[in-house]
């Protein structure tokens, strides 16, 4: 079955990502044909600066994986359709140390030299691809990102690529909270079980099985988002602006955030009322309801 789409080929499209990963990947998978699905390793928010809410709002769906059990909550309430598990990845089953800095979602990571405080949480670790045999067996995947604050070998490393083989790996590639490559930690491990390396862009990096090239769009134009007419509007969503609180559910009243385009077009309005959320672009025309 063909995806439905929500926009017309040559209309712009909004990036909920904080680098536009989700115009990336849905030009490197323009030919494909079915509903994407995806797996997001290291999701955090459902809506914020989110790499697969995009796809999501356009009829895909696909496992959601975040330690925090703040940003579980949060996937619960907002990605009904997805598979969404508080865990984290890593080479083998178990439980580590998860540092958390000052109570906030920020900066969150299993590498104790990354850690931004000493606090820490117990969190509960599993192999990726028996995630991915337990809830999707069989399904092809169409990407995987992996955003794990330094921790991106070792999840490579919990994988057998003949059991989960993704079309594309969107991998965050720099030390945490820099522009520091750290790409030649984890990069061998994709290319030496038969991915290769199409692009760079921002902090990510992006790896496509060779298997699988005749269906993807690889070329150097889908990563230069600048002078692509169809991405033409980029909205950041702020933690401060856009946080939706649960209501209790006698609560009727409704809460308006509008973002703006440049601080003063309006682009999106997000409007929640107890547990029903509307989105409208341009504040009139409906994008969704989610209930």
């Amino acid at each position: 079955m063909k995806e439905k789409r929500m926009y017309k080929m040559n209309e712009p499209k909004l990036s909920f990502a904080q680098f536009g990963e989700d115009m990336i990947l849905d030009a490197i998978l323009r030919k494909i044909k079915e509903p994407i699905f995806y797996i997001d390793v290291g999701a955090n928010h459902p809506i914020i600066l989110s790499v697969t809410y995009w796809f999501y709002l356009n009829g895909a769906s696909g496992i959601n994986i975040d330690p925090l059990p703040s940003m579980f909550d949060e996937l619960q309430k907002f990605r009904g359709r997805d598979i969404n598990l508080r865990c984290a990845c890593g080479a083998a089953s178990g439980e580590l140390e998860l540092f958390v800095h000052g109570g906030t979602d920020d900066g969150a990571t299993l590498v104790d030299k990354f850690a931004l405080s000493d606090k820490s949480i117990a969190v509960p670790v599993r192999r990726l691809d028996d995630i991915y045999s337990e809830y999707a067996a069989g399904k092809t995947v169409h990407f995987c990102k992996i955003d794990v604050e330094g921790f991106e070998r070792q999840v490579l490393e919990g994988l057998d690529f003949n059991v989960f083989r993704p079309y594309v790996f969107c991998m965050e590639s720099t030390v945490p909270g820099s522009m520091i490559p750290n790409h030649a930690e984890f990069e061998h491990i994709l290319l030496d079980n038969g991915y290769e390396f199409i692009g760079q862009h921002s902090i990510n990096r992006y790896y496509a099985d060779k298997n699988q090239m005749s269906k993807l769009n690889a070329g150097a134009h889908v990563f230069d988002l600048k002078n692509n007419p169809h991405y033409v509007f980029k909205c950041f969503f702020q933690e401060d602006i856009a946080k939706l609180d649960d209501k209790p559910a006698q609560d009727s009243r409704t809460k308006k955030i509008r973002i703006k385009l440049f601080g003063f077009i309006p682009l999106l309005t997000i409007k929640k009322q107890t547990n029903k959320c509307w989105l409208r672009l341009f504040g009139f025309i409906p994008l969704i309801k989610i209930k």
